[in-house]
Parts: structure tokens; sequence; C-alpha cells
């Protein structure tokens, strides 16, 4: 061994170099190992539950849904879905996509971003997003919705619920109510009043009544049998139906039978008309438990000749629970087995749908059918030739309850 000064140099440098390189290896393999190891052991991202309910609890560090529901009705003021995630890590962003009943797209969200600081991540943390009641108030969004979430655009989650309009009264269910007002016909003369009739009596049942109006102007035959279809298709017991046709009507005397004509209807071609049969087929398979037609064209009073007179009853609070818990299937016609007036009313109306609406504006509380027709009968009989019709619909399923119609 050179034990002079320069051998002793050399080794203690060999020393240090050796020395600093096991270090730094040493310091390699451990932080290596340790990042894999980090990397093995750290859970990936995952949605741990979603509610639906009709608040939310925030304190500093987390959030707790209040009444957690799948089913809201009017007197709610929101609606708030709820995420509840863990590990989360890095910046990311929830959005929401809110469904109507029909499958449109009702309201969808900016991003909502969530994120962490550098090299950390969360255990857990919640999201959430709060729809207001007020706008589906008012467009009677009642039914069965659906609620989309996606994290970082891709869906993680899909939430149904439903939505009870209470109408005044839970008592009584939702309003739905299907107007049709058909001037322009293709084959036939144009009518004057009809198509106001319509536009008049869907606005009246949308802003005093709370219905959901799918309003028809100027409607083909498939338009109508597809509007029957939906409603067929989607009301339950604790739905009520309005129809209010205005427009051409025709009387088949030898095959003892009345029918609607849309705008494509010709007169001697019934390819295109609608009867009144056909009409009573739908309205008992539907499954609503009240429903009303208000029919004013010639010849209306088909739908409901020889099916009885209206009935006469006290009017209490227990009388409209009483009769709202009975299936009905009524008609009011605004003539019997002759053509009506296409005109003659205030503001352009037929003299008997000036009167129909007059009547609903009038009512300030709860107002069944049988005293609404007989307020309509009386002022159009004192203005016209015209006798209106009321009474139950024929083969439809009648069971002595009857159509109220309750102010907002």
């Amino acid at each position: 061994m050179d034990v002079s000064p320069e051998g002793q140099i050399r080794f203690f440098n060999i020393v240090a170099v050796f020395t600093v390189l096991l270090i730094y290896g040493t310091l390699f393999f451990v932080s290596g190992c340790g990042l894999k190891q980090k990397e093995k052991n750290t859970p990936s991202f995952r949605i741990i539950s979603t509610s639906l309910s009709k608040g939310i609890d925030i304190t500093e560090d987390d959030s707790y849904p209040r009444d957690v529901s799948d089913i809201f009705t009017s007197n709610d003021t929101e609606i708030v879905s709820h995420v509840r995630y863990a590990n989360l890590s890095g910046s990311h962003h929830f959005k929401w996509e809110w469904y109507t009943p029909d499958g449109k797209l009702y309201y969808a969200t900016k991003a909502h971003p969530v994120k962490t600081s550098v090299n950390t991540y969360v255990t857990q943390g919640t999201s959430w997003h709060k729809l207001p009641m007020g706008d589906i108030l008012k467009q009677n969004g009642s039914g069965r919705w659906k609620v989309n979430i996606f994290f970082d655009d891709a869906l993680v989650a899909s939430d149904f619920f439903q939505i009870k309009m209470n109408s005044g009264n839970t008592e009584f269910g939702n309003f739905h109510a299907l107007v049709i007002g058909n001037n322009k016909y293709s084959f036939l003369h144009e009518l004057k009043t009809a198509e106001n009739d319509g536009r008049k009596v869907a606005s009246v049942l949308e802003d005093l009544y709370r219905f959901k109006v799918t309003l028809l102007l100027n409607a083909k035959r498939a338009d109508i049998m597809l509007a029957l279809n939906k409603l067929r298709n989607s009301l339950t017991e604790d739905d009520n139906l309005l129809i209010f046709y205005a427009g051409h009507g025709l009387l088949d005397e030898q095959g003892d039978e009345g029918y609607w004509l849309p705008v494509d209807a010709k007169k001697d071609n019934e390819i295109y008309w609608i009867s009144n049969s056909y009409i009573a087929t739908v309205l008992k398979a539907v499954a609503a438990r009240h429903v009303l037609i208000v029919s004013d064209s010639c010849y209306s009073g088909k739908l409901s000749r020889d099916a009885g007179g209206p009935r006469v009853s006290l009017k209490n609070l227990n009388y409209y629970k009483n009769i709202a818990r009975k299936k009905s299937r009524c008609v009011i016609s605004s003539g019997g087995l002759e053509p009506v007036i296409d005109s003659g009313g205030k503001n352009g109306h037929s003299i008997f749908a000036a009167t129909f609406i007059d009547t609903l504006i009038e009512n300030k509380g709860i107002m069944d059918t049988n005293m609404l027709f007989t307020k309509v009968r009386h002022s159009v009989m004192l203005n016209s030739s015209q006798t209106p019709e009321y009474s139950d619909l024929r083969n439809a399923g009648h069971e002595g309850g009857d159509f109220l119609f309750i102010r907002r």
C-alpha cells in the first residue's frame, strides 16, 4: 500500500467517489421502488354513490343530501342531484344533463370543476347540482324525468325520478289537454274561428288551471292520431285529460257514425276521417282517471247521443273528492246532430268557444263539468239556435266520476 501523501490522497478520492455513487444508487433505488409502490397502492377514482333529494346540507368540508327521494311535487322548491366520489387526483369536472319525460334535453350545466393540489389526492369528496322547480311548474313537467351525470365528459351515472304536479290539491291529480283548432282545410271550405279558439283555450288552461297542453293548429289526421297515441301510452291513473276540438265534423247517417275531419280530409273519402268510435276506443284504453271531450263541430252530438243526461249533485269538498275517485269519460258538444255556427262570439271566437272560455275565466275555485255545462248551455241557447249537449262518452268506460276544473 502506497503510504505516501500522494497515495493517501488517491485512496481517499476513490473512497469518496465510491461513497457518492453508493448514496446516489441507494436513493435512486429507494425512490424508484417507492414510486412504483405508490402507483401500485394508490386507488383509482370511483363514484361511491349518487342520490336525488329535496335539499342539501353543507358543512365546512362535506355536503349531505337532505330528504332523499325519487318523487317530487309542486310543494318542493328544488331537486338536488348529489355525487359522492373517492380518490380524486388532479383537476377534473362534473356535468349534469336533465331530461324531460318525453326524452328532450331540459337543461345542461356547465362544467363544475373539482381539483386537488399537486401530487395529492382526495380520499372522499362531493359535488352536486340544484334544479329549481319554478320553471318546471310553469311547464307542468309531470312524469318520469332522468338526470345524467358526467365526469370529465364521460357518463358515470343516471338517476330517474317522478315529478307529480299537485294542481292545487294532490287528491285531484295532474291535468293534461290536447287542444285542436282547424281553420285551413285543403279540400273543404275554411273555417273562421277554430284556430283562434284553440289558441285561447290552450292559453287559459295553461295560465289559469296549470294544464300541460299540446296545441295542434290546422292538424292533419296523422298529427291527431300521433297525439292521441302518445297520450294513450303516457298517462296514468293520477292524470286527467281534456280534449278540445274545433273544426269540421261530419255525420254518416247510414253508418250511424260521426267523424272529426282533419285539414287533409276529403268529403267523399273517409280514409282521412277520425270516427267517434275510434276516439271512444282510444279513450277507453287511456289510463287517465278522468277524460272530458269538448267538441265544437257540426254533428258533435253523435259522440254522446243516447248516453243519458247530466248529473246534478250538491257541490261541496266531499262531493268533489268522491267524484274524483271514480273514473269518468264524458263529452260536451256544441250542438246535437246538426251544423253549428263558426262565428258570432266575441273576440273572434265561435259562440260556443267564447262562452266556454268565459266560463273558465270566471271560475275562482273548483268547478265540475256539470256546473260548467249548465252555464255554457244557458248562454249559448240565449244567443243562438244551438243546443249544447253533455253526457257520458259512448262505449268508453264511464264509471260515474266527473272532470274537475281547479283554479291555480
